[in-house]
């Protein structure tokens, strides 16, 4: 019986024992064939049988068991949009974090961001409780936390490989348009959406104005760019790391939770805990 192509997949083993877990499925599975997937900083094992992705995966997990963190397939459709949280996944670390400091209010901030990720706190009450410590934070302070801005490692280089293979990149942040709105434009990504700031005579009065960035928007604006681009939902990634992210990640076809708080591992598609963004690129089904 013939298989259509969107029924097909490939296993990607990307964990620490990817080469063990690679040869002990081939032993198991007589037509998997075997090829490196080399992303610049990082590589993967990809593995093909030609089979359908339902008779693929009860294979691989004959053979090795469940994968979550160490092997998944590829999407069921080809990705034409990924949507990226950026705290904590495109940048190292959390903004609003990065701006506490330099008002002496860092411990504060970060005990909230914390509970926030992690799903204890209502993420709207929790964002007003940390901007209202930032009052008197001048506006300068957030070019320089931009212009300093920890990338995670291969956050660059994974635009690049999601750009050249033609597909469509977001931010759907619950940080700040000051730092993100700039990031985006340069990584290249079609849009851009995140709080904003309320600034005063050149300082930040404690409030953000307009729509808050929690996980209804986010779903909301990533469904809405599917939409404009003329794309279903299965065709589309969200990429993130709290539990904010997780209402985009059911929307969609596939989720990837990176180094992510273990509520949203639990529920992603795919959990990478690995430092190389690019490895998002095999998971992907590019290489």
């Amino acid at each position: 019986m013939s298989t259509s192509p969107s029924a097909l997949a490939s296993v990607v083993f990307y964990g620490p024992a990817r080469d063990s877990l690679a040869k002990q499925a081939a032993k198991s599975i007589n037509n998997l064939d075997l090829r490196i997937g080399a992303v610049p900083g990082a590589e993967a094992i990809i593995g093909t049988t030609g089979d359908d992705r339902v008779t693929l995966e009860a294979a691989v997990i004959t053979a090795i068991g469940d994968g979550r963190g160490q092997w998944a397939l590829t999407p069921a459709e080809p990705v034409q949009l990924v949507a990226f949280d950026v705290d904590s996944t495109l940048v190292n670390g959390e903004v609003i974090d990065m701006i506490a400091a330099h008002r002496g209010v860092g411990q504060q901030v970060a005990a909230v961001t914390q509970a926030a990720m992690e799903g204890k706190l209502d993420f709207n009450a929790s964002l007003r409780e940390r901007v209202a410590l930032l009052e008197g934070c001048p506006i300068e302070v957030l070019g320089e936390i931009h212009d300093a801005l920890p990338l995670n490692p291969g956050a660059r280089e994974l635009m690049d490989l999601l750009h050249d293979a033609g597909i469509a990149t977001m931010m759907v942040s619950g940080g700040f348009t000051a730092v993100t709105t700039p990031l985006a434009e340069e990584l290249g990504m079609v849009a851009c959406y995140a709080n904003t700031l309320e600034v005063h005579n050149g300082h930040l009065t404690g409030r953000v104005t307009g729509e808050i960035i929690n996980g209804e928007a986010k779903r909301a604006h990533v469904l809405a760019m599917c939409d404009q681009l003329g794309l279903s939902p299965s065709q589309a990634c969200c990429v993130g790391d709290g539990a904010n992210d997780l209402l985009m990640m059911h929307a969609v076809g596939t989720g990837i939770a990176y180094n992510a708080k273990p509520i949203v591992q639990a529920q992603a598609t795919i959990a990478l805990n690995e430092p190389h963004l690019t490895l998002i690129a095999p998971l992907l089904g590019l290489l």
